[in-house]
């Protein structure tokens, strides 16, 4: 009897032991495989916002360089001394209108923009609206320390801000009140005068909307995923992919955008599902990622956190000190742990279905788990295959911003940036293999009077001309063509001593008069012709800046010995 006792005991126990064994050892994989997730989650959030901060980054450093370069032609600075030495409001208006239909010419490849010229006071000498002559700027007002740093020679970026504008049909001016505020990008680099001193800033600004909240959209993952910025306010500076959802909420107007109307704070509940705010939305405080990314603590946050709309989300998030924004991307936590809680109630299913049959199927559990391994992955998978979409999609439109940002606009061959790195490439590969290299500067004979006579328009097709002619001529698939600037081209000729590139440059002229391009107020012939400067070294004498000053010295005797020539710089100073 005590035996029989003994047995039941054991038969009872040792099930019992067994079961827990087995619960303690589900429950710690769910645990594992939970944490797990959430780092996987959290990597691929952090990829898809650095992917979206470097292609904002690339567009604004090639929004900076094109405004820089404008910045640095003389005509501006001209127009600068002019509107400082008017006098009258009437001839400041005439010098605004010469200025924009400048500006027009400038900026057209760039929809919806607007540009100032701004006095270190802060008051606008030029603008793209007559109403703004002679007023302190309103963005200067409030952005007077990132101001300062364009007056000590650097250049400027300033994040979405709502800024007046006149209606764009009209040229009359308006009150302050009765103006549009436009969400606006702006960017700005310094004027220099003559003894190289800051004398005013060129600004630009831009509609957000074209271009730099579309990046950011491209960082939307699954359903509910967003990558939005946010100011040092904490305020949106970019779309929201909810704006519907945030006006049902009240959150915004029926004819509002999330757009500067939305700081990232915490209403404490999740509005979604109806919960009503303790606090009204001025007194909410920041989020717990705004909260992180203004202070610059970027550490990796694994855990569930509300949202602006309250919504528990997973996130990743950056401050951008180029750009002065936040950036976020953050994705609705019951999406991102779809695959988890999957994997939980089939392991909870497994944990019900081994403690019915533990006593005869000792083995079944492993074969569960296995099952559920599989079934882990495939959903894993299936996460990582929306993001590779998404990155790939970000990886073209960064490779499309790389490629315009070496192209010159017009003529479609390589700009003046490429050509800068190319040489330097070019003088450390002809220093390594002690060979000559050659500089070919090309200028258009009277192309000032072809422009005034013919038109710019006409000008710039004789541009295309040439450069295509230039491409043609110069086979060589080590050889490299660009333009310079203005109506001056460039070629360079590696491993090519003065003889190959004087017959080089002598070839590129004949093709270019035999093209017979009509310019019969040319001081040379009734047809476009070049003038070619060269310039050759090599080994130890090979530097950028002399390479450079060599050929714009030869350059400068062609035209000087009546054009339509190749001369190179050896034989110009031998006579």
């Amino acid at each position: 009897m005590a035996f029989f006792r003994s047995s039941k005991v054991s038969s009872f126990v040792l099930p019992c032991i067994f079961i827990l064994l087995i619960s303690f050892a589900i429950m710690t994989a769910i645990t594992y495989v939970e944490k797990h997730a959430k780092q996987s989650i959290h990597k691929s959030l952090f990829t898809v916002l650095q992917i979206t901060q470097e292609a904002l980054a690339r567009w604004a450093d090639n929004h900076l360089q094109d405004l820089v370069d404008i910045a640095d032609d003389q005509a501006v600075l001209s127009f600068t001394n002019k509107m400082y030495d008017s006098d009258s409001i009437n001839q400041q208006l005439l010098i605004n209108h010469d200025f924009k239909r400048f500006m027009s010419q400038k900026v057209r490849r760039y929809a919806d923009q607007t540009f100032l010229v701004i006095s270190p006071k802060g008051v606008n000498l030029a603008s793209k609206y007559n109403s703004d002559l002679g007023k302190v700027n309103p963005v200067y007002q409030h952005h007077n320390e990132e101001f300062s740093k364009i007056f000590a020679g650097h250049t400027l970026f300033i994040p979405p801000v709502n800024y007046p504008m006149d209606d764009q049909h009209s040229d009359q001016s308006a009150h302050l009140d009765e103006r549009m505020f436009v969400p606006t990008v702006f960017v700005g680099a310094p004027i220099y005068n003559h003894d190289a001193k800051v004398v005013a800033a060129l600004i630009m600004g831009f509609n957000p909307l074209i271009h730099f909240t579309r990046i950011t959209e491209l960082g939307r993952i699954g359903r509910t995923g967003e990558t939005y910025g946010f100011n040092k306010s904490g305020l949106l500076v970019t779309k929201s992919r909810f704006t519907q959802n945030l006006k049902l909420l009240g959150m915004l107007g029926e004819k509002d955008m999330a757009m500067l109307s939305i700081r990232i704070t915490d209403p404490g509940v999740n509005l979604v599902e109806g919960l009503t705010p303790k606090l009204d939305q001025a007194s909410r405080p920041l989020t717990l990622m705004a909260s992180r990314a203004l202070k610059h603590d970027e550490s990796p946050y694994y855990d569930a956190y509300r949202d602006y709309r309250g919504v528990p989300v997973f996130g990743a998030w950056l401050w951008s000190e180029a750009l002065g924004i936040g950036l976020a991307t953050e994705i609705d936590k019951d999406e991102a742990l779809e695959s988890f809680y999957v994997t939980r109630f089939v392991f909870l299913c497994v944990l019900a279905v081994i403690i019915l049959l533990i006593m005869g199927l000792a083995f079944l559990p492993l074969w569960f788990k296995e099952r559920e391994r599989d079934t882990l992955k495939k959903h894993q998978k299936n996460l990582e295959k929306k993001v590779q979409d998404r990155t790939e999609q970000l990886e073209q439109a960064n490779y499309k911003l790389k490629v315009l940002s070496e192209l010159d606009p017009l003529t479609r061959i390589a700009n003046r940036r490429l050509y800068n790195r190319t040489l330097i490439k070019e003088i450390a590969m002809a220093k390594r293999t002690s060979e000559p290299l050659s500089l070919l500067v090309f200028d258009i004979d009277d192309f000032k009077k072809y422009n005034d006579n013919y038109g710019h328009d006409n000008g710039d097709v004789i541009l295309q001309e040439v450069a295509k002619i230039l491409t043609n001529s110069i086979t060589r698939t080590t050889d490299f063509v660009a333009r310079y600037g203005g109506e001056e081209f460039v070629a360079i000729l590696p491993a090519t001593d003065e003889k190959g590139a004087f017959l080089v440059a002598e070839r590129v002229r004949i093709n270019i008069e035999a093209e017979n391009l009509e310019h019969i107020h040319s001081s040379v012939l009734p047809c476009v012709t070049v003038s070619v400067g060269i310039a050759t070294l090599k080994g130890a004498q090979l530097c950028k800046k002399e390479l450079f000053q060599q050929a714009d010295l030869a350059l400068y005797k062609a035209k000087e010995g009546g054009r339509n020539q190749v001369i190179t710089y050896r034989l110009d100073k031998t006579g």
